[in-house]
């Protein structure tokens, strides 16, 4: 299917970089037709094939570019739209790669219509050390490489037509590690608190799917014992509330001579003093000063004293207003 490229504008045509593509296009018959924006144009055949100076040919390609990433807002991805162009602004392929310096992170194979990204896992033909894709470039031809689309990988590169399959992580662990194959590699396992090396093999990686909030698995030791440091509480307030490394949290002294409030985020290492109770809001740890803190003064016990000597029925009702006054 022959495809024309729009490389000069003239009066009332559309946007240079505009594709057009042959093909039996319904009602309209065999005629070249573009899909932009502003909708669908469709051409007869000799205003495209005979105008050169405006019109012109475009290789046909073993590949097809997908999405192009910006490599200065990092995450951000232009994805190839019906009009051929790049992203909401409408970029050739030469503006992204030469004008802005994006580089390519998706690419479909034509011969067989594998989409290939950057981050995937590929077997090439006659290698079956797995490599991951760290890139894409173009060869043009002019050197002894074999032109087309190169993929980029940690030790090299290859063409686009060596790739023979792309193999997908039979696992991925919790610290974002993905495992592509059963071998020999020690990987780390939390099991509650319980720590200790796996080698993988199908049963296990079977067991650790299935069960993920049972088994965490992780690439290193470091790492697991740094997710059971994070995650196993450091201590338990009044209220019930588990406190981790990290977690805010509010405490009383309730020592005679301080009885004041602090708030504190918790350590590692943090231990509570004998004296010290933790509550997990700053209203609960209030509560419970005022309806625990003493409060009597020797005059409150010389009243007390007087009231008992007197009248048992006021010592009861001075105790009730006291009480009283002393739990708002």
């Amino acid at each position: 299917m022959k495809t024309y490229r729009l490389q000069k504008a003239y009066p009332g045509s559309l946007e240079v970089g505009t594709e057009v593509k042959w093909g039996n296009n319904g009602l309209s018959g065999e005629c070249y037709e573009a899909r932009v924006k502003a909708g669908i144009f469709r051409f007869r055949k000799d205003i495209i094939e005979n105008n050169p100076e405006f019109w012109q040919e475009v290789e046909q390609l073993d590949y097809e570019i997908l999405t192009f990433s910006d490599n200065v807002t990092k995450g951000v991805l232009y994805e190839k739209q019906p009009s051929g162009r790049y992203g909401k602004g409408g970029f050739s392929t030469e503006d992204c790669l030469v004008k802005y310096g994006n580089s390519i992170h998706s690419v479909k194979r034509l011969s067989d219509g594998v989409v290939f990204t950057v981050g995937d896992c590929v077997v090439t033909k006659n290698v079956l050390i797995p490599e991951i894709i760290t890139g894409f470039r173009i060869n043009d031809g002019k050197t002894s490489f074999k032109k087309g689309i190169w993929v980029t990988v940690k030790n090299g590169g290859m063409h686009l037509d060596r790739i023979k399959e792309i193999r997908r992580p039979i696992l991925t662990t919790e610290d974002g590690v993905p495992v592509y194959s059963y071998d020999s590699v020690q990987h780390w396992v939390i099991n509650g608190n319980c720590e200790y090396a796996l080698g993988l093999c199908k049963p296990n990686v079977d067991l650790l799917r299935d069960e993920p909030n049972t088994y965490k698995v992780f690439s290193t030791e470091n790492a697991a014992r740094d997710y059971v440091r994070k995650n196993t509480p450091i201590f338990v307030t009044e209220d019930g509330v588990k406190i981790f490394e990290g977690s805010t949290y509010w405490c009383v002294n309730t020592a005679p001579h301080l009885w004041s409030l602090f708030e504190q985020t918790a350590k590692e290492r943090t231990q509570l003093n004998k004296t010290v109770k933790a509550f997990s809001t700053e209203q609960l740890v209030e509560t419970y000063v005022k309806r625990n803190q003493p409060r009597m003064s020797i005059e409150d016990c010389l009243k007390i004293r007087d009231a008992w000597h007197s009248s048992r029925l006021r010592l009861e009702e001075s105790i009730r207003e006291y009480l009283k006054q002393n739990s708002k």
